[in-house]
């Protein structure tokens, strides 16, 4: 396996806003880094994203996602919160690294996702070099912490 494919991350985005799942997926973009950004609009379709449900059933387009990338403000009957609630609940995907990547700064919101079991947040920016540092910071973290589970599993 090449050092590329090892260092590979693959996210799902949950974002309602067309405008700021494209400005994410240009971040991700600027960072040079390798990386496969999935995105779905709705809580409801994360779920069914994770779970390979149709339309996501088909592995080789929809993979599973080393990260989410959930948004807290969303319509209909999933909001971010719930989201990651049901997330956390699920046996198959408890585990999953969330980061909530939202432009709420409420500390209410910061306690209620923590109280959830979110592993990262990130506040939406429209400074696009911060949100790229911040990108670039997240894939860091995950790839160390892909090296140390490789590493204790051995």
């Amino acid at each position: 396996m090449s050092r590329t494919t090892e260092q590979m991350v693959t996210y799902l985005l949950v974002e309602d806003d067309d405008d700021h799942a494209d400005i994410v997926k240009q971040c991700f973009h600027y960072t040079k880094l390798p990386v496969q950004v999935h995105r779905v609009a709705t809580g409801m379709d994360c779920l069914k994203y994770l779970d390979g449900d149709e339309p996501f059933a088909d592995r080789s387009r929809y993979p599973y996602p080393d990260m989410v990338l959930l948004d807290i403000r969303m319509p209909g009957l999933l909001d971010g919160l719930r989201t990651l609630h049901a997330i956390r609940s699920d046996p198959d995907h408890h585990g999953l690294p969330v980061t909530m990547f939202t432009g709420s700064v409420s500390g209410l919101d910061v306690d209620r996702v923590h109280e959830l079991g979110v592993n990262g947040y990130i506040v939406k920016s429209d400074n696009t070099g911060e949100m790229i540092e911040s990108l670039r910071n997240l894939q860091h973290s995950l790839l160390q912490e892909r090296n140390h589970l490789k590493l204790k599993s051995r």
